[in-house]
């Protein structure tokens, strides 16, 4: 859930301009994961257009044929910050976006940024196939 406080608080990020911990970085996992997102594409466009070498593990790939991908765009560039005085990352809710600017739930864009989540893995099951 976007709202929820961000993944692995007491881990650095370490993004274009600022180094900290994710507790101190993001107001919350929606704001997390956009920015890692934001990151990727920063990367790609490094990669990409200056030739500067980039783990490929860290870049991100999007077909330029899609259909879609100008609604994508346009979804991930309207989503503005939010000032909240404690200096984190904090994106403007879907229902002030709604409000405020008339602007529809960027429900695409939502979805490309929470794929950026790592699940946790919590437990390990050992499955012995000997006998089948």
């Amino acid at each position: 859930k976007g709202s929820n406080a961000p993944d692995n608080p007491e881990s650095m990020f370490s993004g274009e301009k600022d180094s900290k911990k994710n507790r101190d970085m993001f107001y919350n996992k929606r704001a997390q994961y956009y920015t890692l997102l934001s990151e990727r594409f920063r990367k790609t466009y490094l990669a990409v257009e200056k030739k500067q070498y980039i783990d490929p593990d860290e870049l991100i790939s999007i077909d330029s044929n899609n259909e879609l991908l100008g609604k994508l765009r346009a979804e991930l560039c309207g989503i503005p910050r939010v000032p909240n005085g404690v200096g984190k990352v904090q994106l403007m809710r879907k229902a002030d976006m709604k409000k405020k600017l008339n602007r529809d739930s960027p429900n695409m864009a939502d979805c490309l940024a929470m794929a950026m989540e790592i699940p946790q893995v919590t437990e390990t099951v050992d499955i012995n196939f000997e006998g089948w």
